[in-house]
């Protein structure tokens, strides 16, 4: 039989009844999309301009690609045994090492030691990654579940992913050379591992509840 008062799929309501839900979501992704952001597209510009070629550049970004497809994967093998939740915790924390590490690497000028960041960073993103779609599903009730989903993945892209860029240029032109750029990184994704060593996993897909840290939010 069919619930009288199932919650609408309404993009308003969801926000409404589960905004608390979709913003830390929205924090938890925060270490995926920001370095996937600053590496591959302000970094990019930033490798170009102290000490490598626009071909080096380009194959040590093919060649983290590569590795990063097989991060991914062995992310998805990883969450279906251990848990959604820790996949993206242990990806989460590799970007965090990543943003600590990068920029001191890449002035090093070292072609092996910059491809080693680069890999290492893009294939943790990635790896965290593969544990996204289930655990953003697990957060929602059934009936809502595609479109809460949605919405916090849509916000995380909006906030950490588009300006990211932007962002990195504009802080690396206050001075102090790349140091603000990496507090931010760092302290950004240091926030988001709190948030996300907080949040528990459902049980189940269907009709479980999400807990995060000792409340509760009803799916």
């Amino acid at each position: 039989m069919k619930e009288t008062h199932e919650e609408k799929a309404n993009p308003l309501s969801v926000i409404k009844s589960h905004g608390a839900v979709i913003l830390r979501l929205m924090l938890a992704f925060a270490p995926i999309t920001i370095t996937f952001y600053i590496v591959s597209v302000f970094g990019i510009s930033y490798m170009t301009t102290h000490g490598f070629t626009k071909s080096e550049t380009f194959t040590m970004v093919m060649i983290a690609n590569f590795l990063s497809a097989i991060a991914i994967w062995w992310g998805g093998r990883v969450a279906d045994a251990f848990g959604r939740r820790k996949v993206l915790f242990i990806g989460g924390f590799v970007t965090l090492l990543s943003g600590i590490s990068f920029f001191p690497v890449i002035d090093l000028q070292s072609f092996p030691l910059a491809l080693l960041v680069v890999s290492v960073a893009l294939s943790g993103a990635q790896f965290g990654n593969a544990a996204q779609g289930a655990l953003f599903a697990e957060a929602f009730p059934t009936n809502i579940r595609y479109t809460g989903s949605a919405l916090a993945l849509t916000g995380a892209s909006l906030i950490f992913s588009a300006p990211i860029p932007f962002v990195a240029s504009w802080l690396l032109s206050i001075g102090q050379g790349t140091l603000p750029v990496t507090i931010f990184w760092v302290v950004t994704i240091s926030i988001a591992l709190i948030n996300l060593y907080l949040m528990r996993e459902g049980k189940t897909l269907e009709g479980s509840v999400q807990h995060f840290g000792k409340g509760r939010l009803s799916a």
